[in-house]
């Protein structure tokens, strides 16, 4: 039986955008209903797949920033600044400029404070908490976003913890996987690194943690939100190193805390 099985973490943090929540769908379908209701006729003449497009290259603006941040070098800012910023400049590239007003803009650059929840998110958080677990989420997304993210999907952590709060041992901003984060994460819980995970549907960053700071790791599949190649997925399955995975056909973070309640 595996070790986390026999020995269950206290504590766990979540990546939040993709692993709790569900981005891919959330944001498309918010652009397009506010192009339909901010401009009909140009509205009917865009296809849908460019929403999906935009919202992928949006999202990718975002993790470009964070990924190439260096603490102490590059100007911080908080991630509705960063969506705000990166939507006007996606907005040029599409040719899309007039269809909302900059008021309205702004507006909709904060669709990331109320994406949906994957169907098993709640109830999956809440039979942790349920088993006495400490959850958390561990974002990127400031406190503000992530505050009415969660009112919005439901999503019942202990605590609400962001990146936004976390430091170097200079004092600087950092973004994940910035291992200071994690670290202020197991703080703020109340954790030793050792007693808690870290659950993410993203396969590189569990592999930071793991290797950088022995922390477990839980690894929840979800559909098209993987970066890396199939076959990279395949054999960082087959090496092992991943504490718990949770496959697509599973039932997510419900399927997480049955296995730690001993439901297998």
């Amino acid at each position: 039986m595996p070790e986390i099985l026999t020995n269950p973490p206290k504590a766990l943090l979540f990546d939040v955008f993709g692993t709790c929540t569900n981005w891919r769908s959330t944001v498309p379908a918010h652009l397009s209903a506010r192009a339909r209701t901010s401009n009909p006729t140009l509205a009917g003449t865009i296809p849908a797949t460019t929403w999906t497009h935009l919202t992928q290259d949006w999202r990718g603006a975002y993790a470009n920033f964070v990924l190439s941040f260096e603490p102490s070098i590059t100007p911080w800012k908080d991630i509705d600044t960063l969506h705000h910023e990166a939507l006007i400049s996606l907005l040029s590239k599409y040719d899309l400029t007039d269809l909302w007003t900059p008021e309205e803009v702004k507006d909709i650059s904060l669709v990331w404070h109320k994406l949906d929840g994957w169907p098993d998110s709640t109830s999956g958080l809440r039979a942790l908490s349920d088993l006495g677990i400490k959850t958390a989420s561990m974002s990127n997304g400031n406190m503000a976003l992530l505050t009415d993210l969660a009112a919005h999907a439901g999503l019942p952590f202990t605590k609400i913890l962001s990146a936004e709060n976390a430091r170097t041992e200079d004092g600087e901003h950092v973004y994940k996987p910035h291992l200071a984060t994690y670290l202020y994460g197991c703080r703020e819980l109340g954790v030793e690194v050792g007693e808690c995970a870290l659950v993410a549907a993203h396969i590189g960053e569990l592999e930071i943690v793991k290797e950088k700071l022995g922390m477990r790791v839980v690894y929840v599949e979800r559909p098209d939100e993987e970066g890396w190649t199939r076959e990279g997925v395949l054999k960082a399955k087959e090496e092992g190193w991943v504490d718990m995975w949770i496959g697509l056909e599973e039932e997510g973070l419900e399927e997480v805390a049955r296995r730690l309640g001993g439901g297998r």
